[in-house]
């Protein structure tokens, strides 16, 4: 931050990335600008993430005075990191990437990962063979019979097809936030963060998520998807039991006024009232 900004003559910032709810409260250095060197004075900060998309600060004082801590203006943008990408040198607009040599909106261009292994819910045995997005490059969309995203908690061991599932550290953006960058953890041993990735995660209309991936750190790590919505729907059928259409009928004319008759017919394995039969036929 320039000198004789915030109020006063030496401006304090903080070097290093804020922290997402699922850090705790880290420690990070807090810098004075002064006179062309931007870190001319230091002290330690202590930063905790919120529910509520907002940061508290442990302070210490400053190291001497004349010196005064800064806001940021727009903290939220800042916190997102909006990721600004390019195609062939040349900048893309905001919320696009480069896909296939141009500038791309990747809601509009992506792949999908339709998988029933990509569950949380989907345990797999140590000795069985694991899966492995090493390989998994470009935009994907979590799509299994409805729209699924990335979980924002730590995943165990042996869930989601794999030995080390990834997850997300830290929130999904929103529409208007763009393509933003996230860290993707791997659970293994001990650590909820034992490998590290970096992906790009942007908010679609119709509210679903695409996430560009750069593959996994190894084998076998693979990206996981909620296990809430991730469900197989019955396979649907074309026709319904002559049965079933019999008592619907009977149903229905119970709740008709006295001397009228529903009159019902078939028709390419649906149903049709034979007015409206009628009404089709002749348009």
């Amino acid at each position: 931050v320039p000198d004789y900004s915030c109020g006063t003559d030496a401006t304090l910032w903080i070097t290093g990335t804020h922290p997402v709810e699922t850090d705790g409260i880290v420690s990070r250095q807090a810098c004075a600008g002064w006179n062309l060197n931007c870190c001319h004075s230091s002290i330690t900060v202590h930063i905790k993430a919120c529910p509520g998309n907002y940061h508290v600060y442990k302070y210490q004082g400053v190291p001497w005075c004349y010196h005064a801590y800064c806001a940021e203006y727009n903290p939220t943008i800042t916190a997102l990191q909006t990721v600004p990408l390019s195609c062939l040198n040349q900048p893309c607009l905001s919320g696009q990437d480069c896909i296939t040599d141009s500038c791309v909106n990747p809601c509009q261009q992506y792949n999908v990962l339709d998988e029933p292994w990509r569950s949380t819910d989907f345990p797999i045995a140590p000795s069985s063979v694991p899966k492995c997005d090493s390989g998994l490059n470009g935009w994907y969309r979590f799509l299994v019979n409805d729209s699924v995203r990335m979980p924002e908690a730590c995943v165990p061991e042996y869930s989601c097809g794999t030995h080390a599932p990834m997850w997300i550290n830290g929130t999904h953006p929103l529409e208007t936030d763009g393509i933003v960058s996230r860290q993707s953890c791997g659970k293994w041993s001990s650590s909820c963060c034992y490998f590290t990735t970096t992906v790009h995660i942007k908010a679609c209309p119709g509210n679903y998520h695409v996430y560009k991936f750069q593959g996994t750190p190894g084998c076998n790590l693979a990206y996981c998807a909620e296990s809430n919505l991730i469900t197989k729907a019955p396979e649907s059928t074309t026709e319904q039991p002559t049965e079933t259409t019999e008592r619907s009928t009977e149903t229905l004319q119970e709740h008709l006024p006295k001397g009228m008759t529903l009159r019902w017919r078939k028709k390419e394995g649906k149903i049709f009232h034979k007015p409206e039969e009628e009404e089709e036929e002749g348009e």
